[in-house]
């Protein structure tokens, strides 16, 4: 999957946890929009660890459909970007 950042970077993510949220869509419905928590790669080169770069942990991130705003959300490879 891909993670976009609140800065608007795309980061290849590995999700650790999938929920349920009731939210609403882009239509202002109310759906059950896929929540996950993963860990990106740090996008950081100076940020490094004894294992090489270190890993970030992000929670609470909602598939892109559910989102208004630009960044912080998730989307698979192949779904253009919002």
């Amino acid at each position: 999957m891909i993670y976009t950042s609140p800065a608007n970077l795309d980061l290849y993510a590995l999700v650790i946890q999938v929920y349920m949220q009731v939210g609403l869509d882009l239509r202002k419905r109310l759906v059950n929009i896929p929540c996950v928590n993963v860990v990106t790669v740090s996008p950081n080169p100076d940020a490094i660890d004894c294992c090489g770069r270190t890993i970030e942990r992000v929670i609470h991130v909602i598939h892109m459909l559910g989102r208004e705003l630009h960044g912080n959300y998730w989307r698979w490879p192949d779904e253009m970007k919002i």
